[in-house]
C-alpha cells in the first residue's frame, strides 16, 4: 500500500488549524471565566443587598421604638416637674440616652426647638394686628415683619462679610415663603427672577422643610448658610416666633441679642446673663431683662415680650441606630414632636440623615 504524502503545506495547514483550535478554546475559557465571575460578582451583590434591606428595616423598628421611648421620656419629664417654664435641668435635657442591641447600638439625643430661630415665622404678621401685606411709607413695599428684622440681624451677626444686604436677603426669605407674587423689597425675589436663571426654577410659596433650602435663594451662598446653620430651623408654624431664654446657651447667644438689637447692649452682656441664669431658669422675661443691669427702652422690652419666652412646645429627638457586625448600617432620624398643654407629645415630622 502506497503511503500518503501529506507534504510540508499539508504539516503547515494542520498547525495552523490546530492553533486556531487552541486560540478558540482559549477564548472560550477566558469568557466563561469572565461569566462566573460576574455571576459571582452578582449573587453577591444580592446577598448584601438582602441583608442591607433586613438591617435598615430592623433599624427602623429600632428608631421606631426611640420615638415612643422620648415620647413617653418628655411626658414623664413635665409631668414630674410640674413647671410652668422650660429649661435645661429638666429631665429631658439630659445627655441623652442610648441602648445596646443585638449587634450594634441605639441612641438619642433631645433638643429644644424654641432655642432656634424658626425661619418660617419670617412672615408671621406683628402681634400689633398690623397687615404686613399692604404697602406703606417702605416705597411701596410690604412693611417688614418682626422675624424678618431679626433675621437679617441674625445674619449680620453670623457673617463676617460686612458688606452683605442683610435686610435684603431676609426680604428674599419671605418672598420665598410667603403665597403672594409681589416681591417683599427691592431686593426680594418672586418667580420672575428664579425663571430668569440658566437653570429656571420656581420660589416654594409654602412653609421651608429644611433650613438648607436657603441654598436656592437668591444671593445666598454656602458661607452665609454655615454662619446661620447652629441657630436657624423650620418648624411648620408660622406662629411659633419665640425664643426660649432658659434652653439658649452661651454657644447661640446671639440668637437674644439679634432679637433684643437694642443701643448700647453688648453681646457679653447677654451671655453674662445666661450665666447668671438661676438652675430652674428664669421664670419671666423681666427677670431676665433684668438681669442684662442695663435699662432698656419701652420699644426693647416690648420686642423682648413678643419674641423671647421661658417654655417651649416643639422638640427634636436625634436617633441612631448602629446595626451589624462590623457596624456597617447606621440610620440617622431627626423627629419632630409637639408638645400640647396636657404635656402629650405628637410626631409631626421626620427627616432622615445627619443633616
Amino acid at each position: 500500500m502506497k503511503a500518503i504524502d501529506i507534504g510540508k503545506t499539508g504539516i503547515n495547514n494542520w498547525r495552523k488549524q490546530n492553533g486556531a483550535i487552541l486560540i478558540t478554546v482559549v477564548l472560550i475559557s477566558a469568557f466563561m471565566a469572565m461569566v462566573l465571575i460576574r455571576a459571582n460578582q452578582i449573587v453577591s451583590y444580592q446577598k448584601q443587598l438582602g441583608s442591607n434591606i433586613q438591617l435598615r428595616d430592623k433599624a427602623m423598628s429600632y428608631l421606631s421604638g426611640l420615638e415612643e421611648f422620648a415620647k413617653i421620656s418628655l411626658k414623664k419629664s413635665f409631668e414630674d416637674n410640674k413647671e410652668s417654664t422650660v429649661h435645661l435641668n429638666q429631665d429631658w435635657a439630659s445627655q441623652g440616652f442610648s441602648f445596646p442591641i443585638e449587634g450594634g447600638m441605639m441612641s438619642a439625643t433631645i433638643k429644644d426647638m424654641q432655642s432656634c430661630f424658626n425661619l418660617n415665622s419670617i412672615i408671621h404678621e406683628d402681634q400689633q394686628g398690623a397687615n404686613n401685606n399692604q404697602p406703606n411709607a417702605n416705597f411701596g413695599f410690604a412693611k417688614p415683619t418682626g422675624g424678618q428684622e431679626i433675621f437679617a440681624d441674625l445674619i449680620h451677626q453670623t457673617n463676617e462679610d460686612a458688606g452683605l444686604n442683610t435686610s435684603g436677603l431676609a426680604a428674599v426669605v419671605r418672598d420665598w415663603i410667603d403665597p403672594d407674587m409681589d416681591v417683599a423689597g427691592p431686593d426680594g425675589a418672586e418667580d420672575n427672577y428664579y425663571q430668569s436663571l440658566e437653570i429656571p426654577y420656581r420660589v416654594s410659596n409654602n412653609m421651608i422643610a429644611h433650613p438648607s433650602e436657603l441654598l436656592a435663594m437668591k444671593d445666598f451662598n454656602r458661607a452665609i448658610y454655615n454662619g446661620l446653620r447652629s441657630y436657624i430651623c423650620t418648624l411648620p408654624d408660622k406662629t411659633v416666633n419665640k425664643i426660649n431664654i432658659n434652653t439658649v446657651t452661651s454657644e447661640n447667644s446671639v440668637l437674644i441679642y439679634a432679637v433684643l438689637n437694642a443701643p448700647n447692649l453688648t453681646l457679653e452682656q447677654v451671655n453674662n446673663a445666661i450665666g447668671a441664669r438661676p438652675d430652674e431658669g428664669f421664670g419671666n422675661i423681666a427677670e431676665f431683662l433684668q438681669e442684662l443691669g442695663q435699662q432698656l427702652p419701652k420699644d426693647v422690652k416690648e420686642k423682648a415680650d413678643k419674641f423671647l419666652t421661658v417654655n417651649s412646645h416643639y422638640f427634636e429627638m436625634t436617633g441612631t441606630v448602629i446595626i451589624g457586625k462590623n457596624g456597617e448600617t447606621k440610620v440617622v432620624v431627626k423627629t419632630l414632636l409637639k408638645r400640647d398643654n396636657s404635656n402629650n407629645f405628637e410626631i409631626i415630622g421626620r427627616y432622615f440623615g445627619k443633616e
